[in-house]
């Protein structure tokens, strides 16, 4: 029994296959984590108790992990803090303006390119984020809008890291932000210095 996932989503499917899971579980975990934007594979109703403990145990839910977050003054603004599972460290940012719901996504943890202008040079370059990473930065906002009512409507690549650095992960991920979270390619920004 083969997947044919979204690169993105290689471990889920690598742990269904050890699982002896059938093919379509993927689509089911995709439909729940992208479109119905679920917190967590307990949320999967139609996925076995069994299969979502195992998951839980085997596999987390997201590789991006919240640490702090804050608002502006006006609430305009949210960023957030998130831990990868490596322990670095990298920064998101949804900007509200209204009809307009923009994610500020990073692609790298720090950056080479050191530009004046830019605090993240500063502190050096670490790694690339893969797209799984990249995407659920997204994710973490688009749960955090669909609980006001709202969704993502824009994506940004101006967070930490220089995009073009890390193409082929960024592409990667624009991808699975088209594709599964339904995101139009017309809505997604890659700025590059």
């Amino acid at each position: 029994m083969s997947f044919s996932p979204h690169p993105a989503n290689l471990a889920i499917a690598d742990t269904l296959n050890l699982l002896g899971e059938p093919r379509f579980r993927l689509r089911q975990i995709e439909e729940w984590k992208y479109r119905k934007l679920v917190s967590g594979y307990g949320a999967m109703r139609n996925l076995p108790l069994a299969l979502r403990e195992q998951l839980q145990r085997v596999l987390p839910f997201s590789t991006v992990e919240p640490v702090d977050e804050r608002d502006s003054a006006d609430g305009s603004t949210t960023k957030v803090l998130l831990r990868l599972d490596d322990g670095q460290l990298v920064e998101s940012v949804l900007m509200r303006q209204p009809p307009r719901n923009t994610i500020c996504v990073s692609s790298q943890a720090g950056c080479k390119m050191a530009c004046s202008f830019c605090a993240t040079g500063h502190g050096g370059w670490q790694r690339n984020l893969t797209p799984d990473q990249i995407a659920d930065q997204v994710l973490h906002f688009a749960r955090l809008l669909k609980d006001e009512g709202g969704h993502v409507t824009n994506v940004v690549f101006m967070g930490m890291g220089e995009p073009l650095d890390n193409y082929d992960n960024v592409l990667a991920a624009i991808n699975l932000l088209n594709g599964l979270l339904g995101l139009g390619a017309r809505h997604i920004t890659v700025s590059t210095c």
